[in-house]
């Protein structure tokens, strides 16, 4: 092996330490990627609820509600959160009252689409409380929230902020939950590509079940796997070998693995699925993945805990336009 293939010393661990580390990482993924080998299981959704609190400004919200709605058939309810905590108590009735309209005007865009509405309402209180009181009564199995609802200020660019009510769903509620970023324009064509992103550390491929429902009948599937370059040399370091040697045994086996997950979703109506595989940060090669496909990105929520959320996962809902998360049950 010459000078110019040998990979870059990692500083402060012994070879020892890499060894171990790196035996680590092969027993918790190669178990892990095994659930690639199981038809995925298609969940069938049939009440979705929307929580916007201004009809122009969540647009996208409502749009991406409607859509969900006549691709699974299912009905709508819509809702808004006045969280009178942080509220002037003089200051309720008015905005309950102007809320009220917003709402409403939703409700009679989604009855003229031809969909079935639910129930439509304005809950004040403890945010936290008064939403999982309405999940509750309106029984959703799936909740479509704007990126940055409940937000007085927009978001600095450097903090990607996000909403009160959306952070709550995100790291609180135990339901696939559609994020969607407002002031971008939206299309049915967006969500008829939908990239599944594999992480690998997956112990169960919800997410895969519901890129496949997405995308029926005649969407396309991305399935989408990023290494680590990190991990990448963390293995040549140990095994004395080169990175591009590693990469490419790494690429080969990781789609041999998908590979196994297309035909399986062939198999059950999706004729169109492409995979890719790719090597480097993950978060630079998701993004960069997305920004050419433009589509829809639906991802496990990736933590044992439920007020805990995957790093990759995280960063995904906060930059991306349109994120279902899917908590892994």
């Amino acid at each position: 092996m010459s000078e110019e293939e040998k990979p870059p010393k990692l500083k402060s661990k012994t070879r020892e330490e890499l060894i171990e580390k790196f035996m680590e990482e092969v027993s918790r993924v190669k178990p892990a990627f095994e659930v690639l080998k199981v038809v995925p299981t298609i969940p069938e959704i049939r009440r979705i609820m929307i929580i916007i609190s201004d009809f122009e400004k969540h647009n996208n919200a409502i749009l991406t509600g409607e859509f969900l709605a006549k691709k699974f058939n299912a009905q709508i309810s819509v809702i808004s959160l006045i969280d009178a905590v942080r509220e002037k108590p003089e200051d309720l009735p008015e905005l309950v009252e102007k809320t009220k309209n917003e709402i409403h005007r939703a409700a009679k865009h989604i009855v003229v689409e031809g969909i079935s509405l639910s129930g439509e309402a304005v809950k004040e209180g403890v945010v936290s409380e008064k939403l999982t009181e309405a999940i509750e009564e309106e029984k959703a199995e799936l909740v479509v929230v704007p990126k940055h609802y409940g937000e007085v200020m927009p978001p600095k660019e450097e903090e990607i902020r996000l909403g009160m009510v959306t952070e709550h769903l995100l790291w609180k509620v135990q339901l696939p939950v559609m994020i969607v970023e407002e002031g971008i324009e939206i299309s049915e064509e967006m969500f008829n590509r939908v990239v599944v992103l594999i992480k690998g550390t997956e112990k169960k491929l919800d997410n895969l079940g519901y890129g496949v429902a997405l995308a029926k009948p005649d969407g396309k599937i991305y399935l989408l796997s990023v290494i680590n370059a990190e991990e990448v040399q963390l293995r040549a370091e140990a095994s004395g070998k080169s990175m591009a040697d590693v990469a490419d045994e790494l690429k080969k086996s990781r789609e041999e693995l998908l590979a196994v997950a297309a035909k399986n979703i062939r198999n059950i109506g999706i004729k169109d699925v492409e995979i890719r595989v790719k090597v480097g940060s993950p978060i630079e090669e998701i993004l960069k993945e997305l920004k050419s496909i433009g589509g829809i990105i639906v991802v496990n929520k990736a933590a044992e805990e439920i007020d805990k959320l995957g790093r990759v996962a995280e960063y995904v809902v906060r930059k991306c336009n349109l994120v279902l998360l899917v908590p892994t049950r």
